[in-house]
């Protein structure tokens, strides 16, 4: 009896120490799990907000403790100078047709000036971003320049000058004959412009919105160089269609002889600068963006006018005027850029291409000549622009 009573103890022993062990293996199989589905839906949350923060691409700043970007843009703009007219044409008058006043001259017809073409510019700068906030820090320089030149010639017509002068061909000696310039035959004119800017500027980046539309409002300094030259000729004309006026007075063509116009002005300017950059994600790290930016520059004008005879040495006349202004300045950009982060988002590059524009409102002066018996002048401020298509390039990291 004693060995069989033991020998059931001993297997209800062993039977209640393997289901122990089955038991405890259950349950250290089932925290397992739980702990792994707690860790899934925490690497799927992360995942999600990675996702989120990939789609969000320009907002590199705020993916980083601290970082540097360049950019480099290269643009192709067309500029318009404003008040670089130099002639008109009109039809050619008969003999006696033209009196001593110039004022009498035609005055209706075409007008010309230089016509300009497109030229390449080039932007370069660097962002940083670091501090708790996520501040930027920006410079950037911006470097355009670009020349235009027209010829005319009259053919049938004859070509009226403009902003020049006129008493510049009367003859020093006093002879018997005071000869006014009122038209020619052959007129040219050279136009070489140059801008350049420089900003430095404080943003940070805001999200708007779950659609990913990032908006960088910035502030800082804008500085301004502008450089305009013009050179214009004018010569030829038929000695025949001049006419005394039986004062000792004609209106003359230059025949063989050329009056020739220089204009320089240049201008220096400093001011505040706003603007507010923003990029809506539209998938797979493209984007539509929209930049722009104001300011308004206190500058320092300097402008030259100068006119000369080739019959006579001594005709000459130089005016020189130096002012102080100011210059509201406007630009925009906007296109289609593509944002990529590599090595683990420790870099970012970005491409964009867009059209730009530039405006400038009296970025310079010029002296016009409006009364030839007392050489009295008269100062216009002048407008500029360019637009055109603008390549963006930028790496972060």
């Amino acid at each position: 009896m004693m060995p069989k009573k033991l020998g059931f103890l001993l297997l209800a022993l062993s039977t209640s120490l393997v289901s122990g062990n089955l038991y405890s293996g259950e349950g250290e199989s089932g925290y397992h799990s739980k702990t792994q589905k707690r860790k899934m839906k925490e690497q799927s949350g992360d995942s999600a907000a990675s996702n989120q923060q990939k789609s969000c691409s320009s907002t590199w700043c705020s993916k980083v403790n601290k970082g540097l970007d360049v950019k480099l843009d290269l643009f192709y703009w067309v500029p318009k100078v404003q008040g670089t007219e130099f002639c008109s044409t009109v039809s050619k008058p008969s003999v006696g047709v033209i009196a001593a006043n110039d004022t009498l001259l035609p005055t209706s017809g075409e007008i010309f000036g230089p016509n300009y073409d497109f030229d390449f510019g080039f932007k370069v700068g660097a962002t940083y971003c670091g501090g708790e906030e996520k501040y930027m820090i920006s410079g950037l320089y911006t470097g355009f320049s670009s020349k235009a030149s027209e010829k005319l010639n009259a053919a049938n017509n004859i070509l009226c000058p403009i902003n020049v002068y006129d008493g510049i061909t009367l003859d020093p000696n006093g002879g018997a004959t005071f000869d006014v310039f009122g038209y020619c035959t052959t007129a040219s004119s050279h136009l070489s412009m140059k801008l350049d800017m420089i900003d430095l500027l404080l943003s940070k980046n805001f999200q708007l919105s779950k659609a990913c539309l990032v908006l960088t409002p910035k502030c800082g300094l804008r500085a301004i160089f502008t450089n305009i030259k013009q050179a214009t000729q004018y010569t030829g004309s038929d000695p025949d269609v001049q006419t005394s006026t039986g004062v000792g007075t004609t209106i003359l063509g230059l025949d063989t002889n050329t009056v020739g116009v220089n204009n320089n002005s240049k201008t220096v300017g400093l001011g505040p600068a706003i603007g507010v950059d923003s990029v809506l994600d539209i998938g797979r790290g493209f984007g539509l963006f929209f930049n722009s930016s104001a300011s308004i520059d206190y500058a320092y004008k300097t402008t030259k006018y100068s006119t000369y005879y080739t019959a006579f040495s001594d005709n000459t006349v130089n005016v020189k005027m130096q002012n102080h202004d100011f210059i509201p300045q406007v630009s925009n950009f906007l296109g289609l850029r593509y944002d990529k982060y590599i090595n683990s988002f420790n870099s970012h590059f970005g491409i964009g291409l867009g059209y730009e524009n530039q405006f400038l409102l009296g970025a310079y002066d010029s002296i016009n000549p409006v009364e030839s018996a007392v050489l009295e002048y008269d100062v216009t401020q002048n407008n500029f622009a360019a637009h055109g298509i603008t390549l963006n390039l930028d790496y972060s990291f």
